[in-house]
């Protein structure tokens, strides 16, 4: 009995060590660079068979208020410059993703179930210039965040205007994201986006480790030839 207990000791252990191994970490979607206009669409690869495409639209009509700009928009430019993507309308454009005239926005397009950590946004100043969808549900972030909704981050490590949201804990999770601007005064920049995968995609998450399970199973006949024989 006692080499049965250690070969499903060894089993448990290897299982342990495979689900740990399996558990997404965190990604980090740096959307800084140099790339200028950008045209409609931008794709991001994320490893283990994630991906994410970035959609650039405008809504006509100007600021919307509270309510996240769903239904039908036109595709406009996406611009990247060191501080992030801003949308890019029509030369003298801001380049930020603004309200200002036509109502702009970013969809964010996983391929797969992401949880969103947190948002970084650069050149920020108010609370009201933020706001986000998620599966065509609208968000309320001051009800999920508090007041103080967007937190100072440290000009050394991020820029000089540069704001994160932080939902960890608030369960953000779907497949398309909306960042928009609800108010003709807001312009800000998309810097970073903090995502963990929650679903296993093509990546094989959720395929048994073929040597953990092999040890499991020789432990059980293990176990079950020696009751056989203590009958």
């Amino acid at each position: 009995m006692k080499s049965v207990s250690r070969i499903l000791g060894v089993a448990g252990l290897a299982l342990f060590g495979w689900a740990t191994a399996a558990q997404a970490a965190p990604v980090a979607i740096d959307f800084t660079g140099n790339g200028g206009d950008l045209g409609p669409g931008l794709f991001f690869d994320l490893g283990g068979g994630a991906e994410l495409e970035v959609i650039a639209s405008q809504y006509p009509g100007g600021s919307v208020g509270d309510d996240a700009p769903f239904g039908s928009g036109e595709k406009v430019s996406l611009y990247q410059n060191i501080e992030g993507l801003g949308v890019f309308v029509s030369p003298g454009d801001s380049v930020q993703l603004d309200g200002q005239g036509a109502l702009e926005a970013m969809d964010f397009f996983f391929n797969q179930t992401v949880t969103v950590l947190s948002v970084t946004l650069e050149d920020g100043s108010v609370l009201d210039n933020f706001d986000m969808s998620m599966d065509d549900v609208d968000l309320d972030i001051v009800g999920l965040l508090g007041s103080d909704a967007l937190l100072d981050l440290p000009e050394a490590a991020y820029g000089d205007d540069s704001r994160l949201a932080d939902f960890e804990g608030d369960g953000l999770t779907g497949t398309v994201f909306t960042i928009y601007a609800a108010d003709a005064n807001d312009n800000f920049r998309v810097r970073e986006l903090l995502v963990e995968v929650t679903d296993g995609g093509d990546t094989g998450d959720d395929v048994p480790a073929p040597s953990a399970m092999l040890l499991l199973g020789m432990g059980l006949a293990g176990l079950g030839l020696a009751r056989r024989r203590r009958d």
